[in-house]
């Protein structure tokens, strides 16, 4: 009769053991993955499902949009044009400026008119006389930021002519540095000569509601000061300061 031999029983006895530990870790592995799902990857796929549509894109270009650029471009454009416009005032204001440091005094070579300035001839019109204060109630003034370059002004005459004329509070009239120049070479002192100048700077806006100029005017060594209104376009002043007199204008 055959010996009983133990460690086979219990070499058979292992493989239940070893099966269910498989089957155990299968099902914690898969309870595992449940529970990883439920609460992370649930979650996500439900905020990315309520996650709002993505807005259609238009068609076309917005008309309104495009309206206001080109209304905007519009404006800019204008802008530009004035400003452009002042550069050039201001150049030829320069110009005036330079003239008159190279020559202080003012004074033409003898037996020589002092020529036309090209750019003076471009803007200024026709040199007219205006209509006398008293009957004139309102005037137009150079002005590039208004329509046209020119606005219309209602001054307090009574308190302008009530002050000499050439002093601040009534500054002779004239249109641009060229028309400063032209009447102050227009004036002769008492002894027939004819006076020198030189431009002194701007003293802030005048009764005209413009700026004004003050120049020193010199006679015999004798200077006076006579401030100048240069934005009245096609004005010529006949009138002279005080203390002296006035050749007529060609115009």
């Amino acid at each position: 009769m055959a010996e009983y031999d133990p460690s086979s029983d219990h070499r058979r006895a292992r493989w239940p053991l070893i099966l269910g530990s498989v089957v155990g870790g299968v099902l914690l592995l898969a309870a595992g993955v449940a529970l990883g799902w439920y609460l992370f990857y649930r979650p996500i796929v439900n905020v990315a499902v309520q996650l709002p549509a993505p807005l259609a894109l238009s068609a076309g270009p917005d008309t309104a949009q495009l309206k206001a650029l080109e209304d905007q471009n519009e404006k800019q454009k204008a802008a530009n044009k004035q400003i452009e416009e002042q550069i050039a005032l201001l150049k030829q204001r320069l110009r005036a400026d330079v003239c008159t440091a190279k020559d202080p005094l003012g004074k033409d070579p003898p037996g020589k008119n002092p020529p036309a300035s090209s750019s003076a001839t471009a803007t200024e019109p026709p040199p007219t006389e205006a209509p006398s204060t008293g009957s004139a109630r309102s005037i137009q003034v150079f002005d590039l930021t208004a329509p046209g370059g020119q606005r219309t002004v209602s001054p307090d005459w009574a308190s302008i002519e009530a002050q000499p004329l050439g002093s601040k509070g009534n500054p002779v009239r004239c249109f641009h540095p060229p028309g400063q120049h032209a009447y102050l070479r227009r004036l002769q002192c008492p002894d027939g000569s004819t006076p020198v100048f030189q431009r002194q700077g701007n003293v802030g806006a005048g009764p005209y509601t413009t700026i004004v100029d003050a120049y020193e005017v010199r006679c015999a060594g004798k200077s006076v000061v006579i401030y100048l209104d240069m934005y009245h376009p096609g004005y010529i002043e006949q009138r002279a300061v005080p203390g002296f007199t006035i050749k007529p204008s060609a115009g």
